[in-house]
């Protein structure tokens, strides 16, 4: 076997390996990348592209990573231009030497390029920008030499507005391999060509509004930090499973052994989404009220604006869902996002604003995947599925408006939820254990609502037997509530370890109120 089909074999197993190390490692990413991106079949959608540099690799880009909501594909694409980087910086490298570190060197730069093109907000077309300099390198080095400096000129001219930064990757391979050429005139148009081609995107970024930074390097994101992708990986399946509301799905993916808000978050929604926030509050870690809630200020990210938006979504605030929605659509890179929008026609929907739902279904009908999801929404063809979700939704509204202080005035937004729909118990457990986990017992006793002839839940009785203890109730007031008379002789048993054998008490009552409430101190 000849050393160029070994190659090829080299190459095939780095690819098949790329794949299914995105599709098992990063899928989650892929599909998120695909949530923030949106990219519409229409002549002025189109036309908007022309605004910036780069083109066609945006073009291409964006085009391509619509198809990262069908599982599976996105890493393929990846994997397929990943490889195509590693082949062709390969071949552009061994037209001056046929050392082998060049291989592992070539390698090495399609894992890194496939690695950053899973980042959160890494565009696809920076991966492609960077194929495509080196695809025009190899083509350059195959033209004759009288056709070079007109190419070369051409090239020069139009590569930056077509392909972005992957021109200077084409001007440094044209470098490289003429450096050792014996034509002295070629070497000196090659250089007088790369510090033209240097000096347009300083003579253009105010054209395309970029700062020079952005312009030198566009379209690739060169602001973005390093994270903990394996964790974030996580994190995105839960919200994942949090916008589709496969609760039991989404409690079984978080650690019992790992302590972050995030999971503590999307816990408490799951457990609440069922019924069960006061019954499984305490058999995961919790951190007050920043686990029911995350804050929303102008430091915030599209990341958080976009999960907090959630909750407040199924707990049937549509105000402040359309808050968190609107800003991560303007936090987020491209300022839109086919979730977003998505998410926005619905709320819309909800409050009957049809005009306002019709905008943003207007725009997912010229999608290629949401344009049935959008056809039937719309309110002259309205499908009766999407019609008896409506109606479902619509019972959670707040009948009447209300002022806010700020974005965590959650507890004025809580009460006017359950005051405008008592049955709405998702809401009514988040304001109790609101209260509860801030321990603010008068709050909770104000709007505590017995249930007549039922005992109130555990959770709910210690609270209320604290309130019953700090204020000397008497036994007829206890009898009202008709708590468990198993949880009053717990709470004897309690008090009676706090003064007799406190180092006990963790072990017999740490999953309980009157624990956290003496002792736990939570901690950002």
């Amino acid at each position: 076997m000849d050393l160029q089909k070994r190659y090829n074999y080299v190459w095939l197993v780095f690819g098949l390996f790329t794949f299914l190390a995105l599709f098992y490692g990063c899928s989650y990413h892929l599909l998120h990348k695909e949530e923030i991106s949106l990219f519409m079949f229409t002549g002025e959608f189109l036309k908007a592209y022309f605004h910036k540099p780069a083109w066609i690799t945006c073009l291409l880009g964006d085009f391509c990573t619509q198809f990262f909501c069908i599982k599976g594909v996105g890493a393929f694409i990846i994997a397929c231009i990943a490889t195509a980087i590693s082949i062709c910086f390969y071949h552009c490298v061994r037209r001056c030497t046929n050392s082998k570190i060049w291989l592992y060197l070539s390698l090495l730069i399609g894992g890194l390029e496939a690695v950053r093109a899973c980042q959160l907000i890494y565009p696809l077309s920076s991966s492609l920008s960077l194929l495509f300099g080196l695809v025009l390198s190899l083509w350059y080095g195959s033209v004759r030499s009288t056709w070079r400096i007109v190419i070369g000129l051409l090239i020069a001219a139009i590569g930056y507005i077509l392909i972005g930064y992957g021109v200077f990757i084409f001007l440094l391979f044209v470098l490289f391999q003429s450096w050792k050429a014996p034509d002295l005139k070629m070497k000196i148009f090659n250089v007088l060509l790369m510090i033209f081609v240097g000096l347009y995107p300083i003579i253009s970024c105010r054209f395309y509004l970029l700062t020079s930074k952005q312009a030198y390097f566009y379209p690739a994101i060169v602001e973005e930090t390093f994270y903990n992708m394996p964790l974030y990986e996580r994190i995105l399946k839960l919200d994942a499973a949090c916008v589709s509301e496969n609760w039991e799905e989404l409690l079984e993916m978080i650690p019992q052994d790992v302590y972050l808000n995030l999971y503590s978050y999307y816990y408490n929604m799951a457990c609440a989404a069922e019924g069960k926030l006061p019954e499984k509050i305490w058999d995961y870690y919790q951190i007050g009220v920043e686990g029911l809630f995350i804050p929303i200020d102008a430091s915030s990210s599209y990341l958080t604006t976009l999960w907090s938006g959630e909750l407040w979504f199924k707990l049937g605030d549509m105000t402040m869902a359309e808050h968190a929605y609107l800003l991560s659509m303007i936090f987020s890179p491209n300022h839109n996002g086919r979730r977003m929008i998505q998410r926005l026609a619905e709320i819309n929907l909800i409050n009957g604003d049809t005009e306002a739902a019709r905008k943003y279904l207007r725009i997912l009908s010229h999608t290629l995947f949401y344009k049935d999801w959008a056809e039937k929404r719309m309110s002259e063809s309205m499908d009766e599925e999407v019609n008896k979700w409506l109606q479902r939704r619509r019972k959670l509204i707040p009948v009447s408006d209300t002022i806010r202080i700020s974005t965590m005035d959650v507890v004025k937004s809580l009460r006017v939820l359950v005051k405008s729909c008592p049955e709405n118990t998702f809401a009514y457990d988040y304001l109790l254990c609101t209260y509860l986990l801030s321990k603010d017992i008068d709050s909770f006793v104000q709007d505590y609502v017995p249930i007549p002839g039922k005992s109130p839940h555990r959770l709910y009785a210690e609270a209320l037997l604290i309130d019953l203890f700090r204020k000397k109730a008497s036994a007829k007031e206890i009898q009202e509530l008709i708590i468990d008379p198993k949880i009053m002789l717990d709470f004897k048993e309690y008090n009676r370890l706090v003064k007799e054998n406190p180092s006990l008490l963790e072990l017999r009552f740490g999953k309980t109120y009157w624990y956290y409430y003496q002792f736990v101190t939570n901690k950002k």
